[in-house]
C-alpha cells in the first residue's frame, strides 16, 4: 500500500465516544493499520460547520498561582471568538467575575495582544494578592515582596492572527 485516504467524520464513533464534538473527536477505524517505515500524513479537506467553538468548557483555561501555590482556575465562557481581541476580552471578564474583582481593581493576570507580532502577552502583577477572610474577594497587597508566579494552561489557540480565517493561522 503507498497511498490511501481516510474519511474520519465527527460523528461516525459515538457509540464508542458519546464525548465527541464537531471540534474534537476520536474515530474508530474498522480495522488497525499498520505502516512500516516513514509515512507522510496530509490533512486534504476539511469541512468547517458555519459555528465551530474554539473554547471550549473543561478544555479551555489558565490557572492562576500564587509563591507556587494553586490559587484558582478561571474558565471563559465556552463559544466561538472569531478575533484574538474578543478572547482577550472574556478572559479579563472571567478572571474579575470568579476571583471576584471589583471594577476598579486591576486583574491579576492582563492579557493584551501585540498586532504586529501576532502574539498575546500575559503579564502578572508585581505583588501578591491577599484573601479577605471577610468578603472572600483577592484583594492587591503592595507591601508584600511575594510576586505572583502565573503557570499558564490555556488551550493552545487555533490562530495567531486577530480574525480566525485570515488566511495567516498556525496551527
Amino acid at each position: 500500500m503507498s497511498r490511501f485516504h481516510l474519511t474520519l467524520p465527527s460523528n461516525s464513533s459515538v457509540d464508542y465516544y458519546p464525548e465527541n464534538t464537531v471540534a474534537r473527536f476520536t474515530t474508530k477505524l474498522p480495522n488497525n493499520i499498520d505502516l512500516d517505515g516513514e509515512w507522510e500524513v496530509a490533512l486534504s479537506e476539511i469541512s468547517v460547520p458555519s459555528r465551530v467553538y474554539n473554547v471550549m468548557e473543561g478544555l479551555c483555561y489558565y490557572d492562576i498561582y500564587l509563591s507556587d501555590v494553586f490559587a484558582r482556575r478561571i474558565n471563559p465562557t465556552s463559544g466561538q471568538y472569531r478575533r484574538i481581541r474578543e478572547l482577550i476580552v472574556e478572559l479579563h471578564r472571567a478572571q474579575r467575575e470568579q476571583i471576584p474583582l471589583q471594577t476598579h481593581e486591576p486583574f491579576l493576570l492582563e492579557f493584551s495582544y501585540d498586532s504586529i507580532t501576532g502574539k498575546v502577552k500575559m503579564t502578572y502583577l508585581a505583588s501578591a494578592p491577599r484573601q479577605s477572610s471577610r468578603t472572600g474577594r483577592v484583594q492587591s497587597r503592595p507591601d508584600s515582596s511575594v510576586g505572583l508566579q502565573p503557570r499558564a494552561s490555556l488551550y493552545k489557540s487555533p490562530f495567531e492572527s486577530d480574525e480566525i480565517g485570515s488566511g495567516s493561522e498556525r496551527a
